[in-house]
């Protein structure tokens, strides 16, 4: 079956992926955390990241041949590629960092037009910084999100309410990036939230 001239097919398909979450975009970052929340397989996520990201969708298989056992005809602005999906999978593993926890704080800069502190809290006093371990370490316990959404009161100043799944799944990446920094910092103080031991918190903060 011949093809629309305007809709040829191309032969190649570039994908370009962050390595790491110091790589992530303000905007990548926000699309983690709304993927995370989400009941969806961990490889599934990945797949869908890598999709948004490169701007490709599935195409409609109109106007061209069945796609061959194992491929899948992507759309990508007025191209379209057929590509085998387990190179696709094998691409999207370059998304494996997003199953550990983020080794330095990272998080969205605004919440709802309120700007954050500085994401290592090197500005925050220390009566508040105690408010904010003692709301997280209710969160940890309790599973209660009002503990989160009290925390980003502090997190970014002048906020007031309730935040999405999302968005308490962003503070949650924060604060585990905070006490890795911390744990390396100040070893006689804090572990690392990915060490097993007694006397730390484990933060599950890998993708659903």
């Amino acid at each position: 079956m011949k093809t629309n001239p305007k809709t040829k097919p191309s032969s190649s398909l570039d994908l370009t992926l962050p390595t790491s979450w110091d790589e992530l975009t303000p905007q990548q970052l926000l699309d983690v955390c709304a993927f995370s929340v989400t009941d969806r397989p961990e490889d599934y996520v990945k797949m869908l990241l890598l999709m948004k990201w490169n701007g490709l969708s599935v195409a409609q298989r109109k106007g061209f041949r069945k796609p061959m056992k194992g491929c899948e005809w992507l759309r990508k602005g007025n191209r379209f590629y057929h590509v085998r999906t387990d190179l696709l999978a094998a691409a999207a593993t370059t998304l494996d960092f997003l199953s550990t926890p983020p080794e330095s704080p990272i998080r969205p800069q605004e919440l709802h037009g309120h700007v954050a502190v500085r994401a290592d809290l090197r500005d925050t006093v220390f009566g508040i910084y105690l408010e904010i371990e003692n709301y997280y370490q209710g969160f940890l316990s309790s599973k209660n999100p009002a503990a989160l959404d009290r925390m980003a009161m502090h997190l970014y100043p002048g906020f007031e309410g309730s935040m999405t799944e999302a968005e308490r799944f962003a503070v949650i990446l924060w604060m585990t990036g905070v006490k890795n920094m911390f744990s390396r910092q100040f070893t006689e103080l804090f572990r690392s939230a990915g060490n097993d031991g007694e006397n730390h918190e484990q933060h599950d903060v890998m993708l659903a």
